[in-house]
């Protein structure tokens, strides 16, 4: 007799009323119904924990505002399922996301951790724009900085497994070891995620000290304990905010930083296994938060974290670039709106 997992579905939500809405249909509507339904209100001060009331069949805790990791982590102890699948308060799932994860559970019975793709979508809208230009792949910046870098090259077992569904025949499932592939940056949404609740527990959850790149910081910890298995399909939007990132971006830029340090730099046996990858990380992040500084027209501290990345890292073409465009004149660089184009797109931890 095959088991039949139970997955409950964990939002945290803030000052979400605009999106909210969108969220939950799309959650509510999957065409495989979540077993446990639980939003935690992280302290909001709009109208959010009114509008989720009203949801019979979801269950809403509302805590005083402590960051989205501990809102993450009480909806887990509240949990009553097998396992956890995170969707964040502005993005939706394909109608199909938990039917299909569900297969993938019964196909791979020692598997701990899934994710898979997924598509963005602007601001204000409700509907996910399809295209390769907007998918996962397309949005972290550890693929532009690696050329030619998949998801494929990342994973070392690949399986195409038969699924129900009513948009696909197929599904290619990659599973493998992605540590030192996620020191050089994330490349897991954590609305694409879905974790047995065991597995969650025996990591000791989010880590409450990051309130930004917190997912970051936990996938790097989950990745050093076990195989991830990841599945090529679009199975959620994610939202685009206008922004919500640039407003962390200092913030967000750090707190990955110290991941990279909690997880690797201060684990002597992951330091000695990884010592390149690791530098190569601090070298490129110190890069982002050197290109955020000239975008920000901070030459003298851009030129800092050039020097400071290049300690770790010599021959890192991007550190060059951006030290030589630090040099140029602010008037030269007129199209400041074109560069910051260009360098938001490595504003990820």
């Amino acid at each position: 007799m095959v088991h039949m997992p139970t997955i409950t579905t964990i939002i945290p939500v803030y000052n979400s009323s605009p999106t909210i809405k969108y969220t939950l249909e799309s959650i509510t509507g999957q065409s495989r119904q979540s077993d446990q339904i639980i939003v935690v209100d992280d302290g909001s001060t709009d109208n959010t924990f009114d509008m989720v009331s009203k949801y019979r069949e979801i269950e809403c805790f509302k805590q005083a505002n402590s960051g989205v990791s501990a809102a993450r982590n009480a909806g887990v102890k509240n949990a009553a399922s097998e396992w956890i699948a995170f969707c964040d308060a502005d993005d939706l799932w394909h109608q199909e996301k938990l039917g299909i994860i569900e297969q993938c559970i019964k196909k791979f019975q020692a598997s701990r951790f899934f994710f898979h793709d997924f598509y963005r979508f602007e601001h204000n809208g409700d509907r996910m724009r399809p295209g390769a230009e907007n998918r996962g792949q397309a949005i972290f910046p550890v693929f532009s900085e690696n050329k030619n870098l998949t998801f494929k090259d990342i994973f070392s077992n690949h399986q195409n497994i038969q699924v129900s569904s009513r948009n696909w025949t197929f599904a290619h499932v990659c599973r493998g070891h992605v540590f030192p592939w996620l020191l050089l940056g994330n490349f897991i949404l954590p609305s694409a995620v879905v974790i047995k609740k065991s597995f969650f527990d025996s990591l000791g959850g989010f880590d409450i000290n990051f309130r930004t790149a917190e997912d970051t910081e936990f996938f790097l910890r989950a990745s050093m304990h076990s195989e991830l298995h990841y599945i090529d399909l679009p199975l959620t939007g994610y939202r685009e905010s206008t922004n919500g990132l640039t407003s962390n971006i200092e913030r967000l830029l750090d707190n990955g930083m110290k991941a990279v340090f909690k997880n690797a730099v201060n684990d002597p046996e992951q330091y000695r296994l990884h010592k390149k990858n690791i530098h190569i990380s601090i070298a490129r992040r110190y890069g982002r938060m050197g290109a955020h500084q000239l975008i920000k027209k901070h030459r003298l501290r851009a030129w800092r974290f050039c020097l400071k990345g290049l300690k770790y890292s010599l021959w890192q073409k991007s550190l060059w670039k951006l030290f030589i465009l630090s040099l140029l004149p602010f008037s030269f660089l007129a199209r400041l709106g074109r560069l910051k184009k260009n360098m938001t797109k490595l504003m990820a931890p």
